[in-house]
């Protein structure tokens, strides 16, 4: 059978006119039909496909051609038949349009809804797409579907967490979806609710059906942990309120306090160290709190944390401290404070290198004046034997 370049014969063309970019003028329902019936009658091959392995019958569900699959399945066609990448026509359906007419028109026609693609996924995996998934999904249960897992492990509550639809996640637990369902990460469907941006219903709602807030995956992360990172600080607190544990370590070895931090969010350090998490905590790095802090060069976090009485002197594991980061990223606003409440000036890191050696090195004339005037050293040798004198004049 004749095709175009992009291997489309006049049947699919036909089927699903709004895929065919070059068809300049508008069709009638009317004509589309009569234009099918035509070829058809004149023995246009209902099994040929396109170049992705499309038949007519798919084009036309994939662009919403109710008429014309009732038309194209009335003639036999195949409508399971699948594509290049092992999707039938109710997996595109229920991937792209979400029209729950096409779901049925399909079924009655004898989609098969456990057919399943290259990745192992079935029509019900697909519904996450979909403006109106819970609708979908829940048609497609009653008639059938299961819910499988996929190459990845993971199920349709999984997807459900992913697209944030609290609805969705209703369906799947009133049709026996296991809420501790384990990804090949070891994921929950809490686990990839929290990494999503826009599902606070979603997360509430596994929750609510028992969504275990302390499992671990992989990576020893709890859901808080993978939430810290993408959440407003409401869920969080909701998390907290549920039993999640405020001490909670990250991926990078460090208490969720640190991610706090990192996003530089006073309302979620208030929030965490409401529900007991701990001021003295460090990362990986041995690393507190104020000295992160100092990274962000943003002096409101930094005096919250010493207004509740955060440690501010204590050395990293490469001896480094709070006031040498902050000297670091010439922040002079939280090297003042730093210095009002007394930090040591004094102190060196592991290759000897102090404070004043750091203002040297940048040149920063402010800051080495600061530390002057609060009894920095000035004559301190590095371990190359250099002094802020000798790295000034280099």
């Amino acid at each position: 059978m004749a095709c175009d370049r992009q291997g489309r014969v006049p049947l699919a063309m036909a089927a699903a006119p709004h895929n065919t970019p070059t068809v300049a003028v508008t069709r009638s329902r009317d004509s589309i039909m009569q234009c099918l019936i035509l070829l058809l009658g004149y023995g246009a091959k209902l099994e040929y496909k396109e170049g992705g392995g499309e038949t007519a019958l798919y084009a036309a569900a994939a662009s919403g051609q109710c008429d014309a699959v009732h038309v194209l399945a009335g003639f036999n066609a195949d409508v399971n038949s699948t594509d290049g990448t092992g999707h039938t026509a109710l997996h595109t359906t229920s991937l792209y349009l979400g029209k729950l007419e096409m779901t049925r028109m399909l079924l009655f026609h004898g989609a098969d809804p456990n057919i399943l693609n290259w990745d192992r996924q079935n029509a019900l995996w697909m519904t996450r797409m979909t403006k109106e998934p819970a609708q979908i999904a829940e048609f497609l249960l009653q008639n059938g579907a299961k819910m499988v897992v996929d190459i990845r492990r993971k199920t349709p509550l999984h997807n459900a967490g992913a697209v944030g639809s609290a609805d969705l996640v209703s369906v799947l637990m009133s049709h026996g979806a296991d809420i501790h369902a384990l990804d090949m990460n070891d994921s929950t469907p809490l686990h990839t609710a929290v990494v999503e941006p826009s599902s606070s219903a979603v997360i509430k709602r596994l929750i609510q059906y028992g969504a275990n807030v302390e499992a671990k995956n992989n990576r020893g992360e709890t859901p808080l942990a993978c939430a810290m990172e993408h959440q407003p600080a409401h869920v969080i607190e909701y998390m907290l309120q549920k039993g999640s544990d405020p001490k909670a370590m990250t991926r990078s070895g460090a208490p969720v306090l640190f991610e706090a931090v990192r996003r530089e969010s006073v309302e979620l350090i208030k929030i965490l160290i409401h529900y007991g998490a701990d001021l003295r905590a460090v990362n990986a790095e041995g690393q507190g709190l104020v000295q992160c802090a100092c990274k962000t060069g943003n002096p409101a976090l930094v005096k919250f944390l010493l207004s509740i009485g955060t440690e501010f002197n204590t050395a990293d594991k490469k001896d480094c401290t709070a006031l040498m980061t902050a000297v670091k990223t010439e922040s002079v606003p939280i090297i003042n404070m730093l210095l009002k409440m007394g930090a040591n000036v004094s102190t060196a890191d592991k290759t000897k290198t102090t404070a004043m050696h750091l203002a040297a090195q940048r040149g920063s004339v402010v800051v080495t004046d600061m530390l002057l005037r609060h009894h920095a050293p000035i004559n301190p040798k590095d371990s190359q034997r250099q002094t802020p004198l000798s790295i000034a004049a280099a």
